[in-house]
């Protein structure tokens, strides 16, 4: 039982924000708000491992740029850790607080989130959080900082997260586009972790696949994978 605890908390604690934004493969949230009437769609697997034991997370989201400077998603999500399967949902945004001129300009938004359970036939409010978002160009790429506040209903905690990333521009093979990046992300109540991630651009501006490895630096040094595709339309 102690090890099914500490993988459905590992789990949870690394998506708690998946129904609603965007980031993939990334933890880390970048500053790029979606155009009025742009819309993206987005699947994800996420597999954890930890002491031992596997859990399994599939996540569908649609966000949708709204106008002034906003975007609005919508997710679900089902995750299996052990026996136990559960649902979860999310509506969440971002709103764009500042944005330099050009190409790699510093730009700074606000993200938030609100996030729910299904629990005997219902769907109860789980968790809140807020989260300010930075993105700068860095040489061949971009720099993403979060600073963010979560709120966990059950547990009745909260915490400081953080996350640290940066994402390369990419390089053309074959007439398609490989973005690597990596990223280091944590929280006040936790340990760090670490995440090596690719973006394949299929068709530009259209069609994404990516993929994640990354591992807790201390603590159960779980393990996490993670395999997805976007959409733009």
């Amino acid at each position: 039982m102690p090890r099914l605890n500490a993988l459905a908390a590992a789990l949870c604690a690394l998506t708690l924000s998946t129904a609603a934004l965007a980031g993939r493969p990334l933890q880390t949230e970048d500053a790029g708000v979606l155009d009025r009437g742009a819309c993206e769609l987005e699947g994800a697997q996420q597999r954890l491992r930890v002491l031992g034991e596997t859990g399994t997370k599939n996540g569908l989201t649609a966000n949708c740029g709204v106008g002034w400077s906003s975007q609005l998603g919508l997710g679900l999500a089902w995750a299996r850790a052990g026996g136990d399967r559960s649902r979860s949902g999310g509506l969440g945004g971002k709103t764009a607080l500042w944005a330099g001129e050009g190409d790699g300009a510093p730009a700074l938004t606000l993200a938030w989130g609100v996030g729910a359970d299904r629990d005997g036939g219902h769907w109860r409010r789980s968790d809140h959080f807020a989260t300010l978002v930075a993105s700068v160009g860095a040489g061949p790429g971009t720099v993403h900082l979060n600073l963010g506040h979560v709120r966990e209903r059950e547990a009745r905690r909260t915490l400081t997260t953080w996350n640290l990333a940066w994402e390369y521009d990419g390089l053309a093979i074959g007439g398609l586009m490989l973005a690597p990046m990596g990223e280091v992300f944590g929280d006040d109540h936790g340990d760090r972790w670490w995440n090596l991630a690719v973006r394949l651009t299929v068709v530009p501006d259209r069609v994404f696949f990516d993929l994640s490895y990354g591992r807790q630096i201390r603590a159960e040094k779980a393990r996490l994978v993670t395999a997805g595709f976007k959409l733009t339309f």
